[in-house]
């Protein structure tokens, strides 16, 4: 893949993803007030399934500038 179309993209995906990062840690820090245990829960899930695309994109890039 040509690096000058990796990085768009990379930086495409990576923005909504850092977003997001933010605004899930904002609301398991209880800046919005208290989750229940549902919440918690749903929240914890949308968290991991963000760092893990982060690791793939990270992966990809170091794949990439090799």
């Amino acid at each position: 893949m040509d690096k000058d179309l990796y990085s768009y993209i990379s930086h495409e995906l990576r923005n909504p993803l850092a977003g997001t990062k933010l605004l899930t840690e904002m609301l398991l820090n209880g800046s919005t007030g208290e989750l229940n245990e549902t919440q918690r829960k749903m929240i914890e899930d949308i968290e991991k399934s963000n760092e893990k695309m982060i690791e793939i994109i990270a992966s990809l890039s170091e794949r990439v500038t090799r």
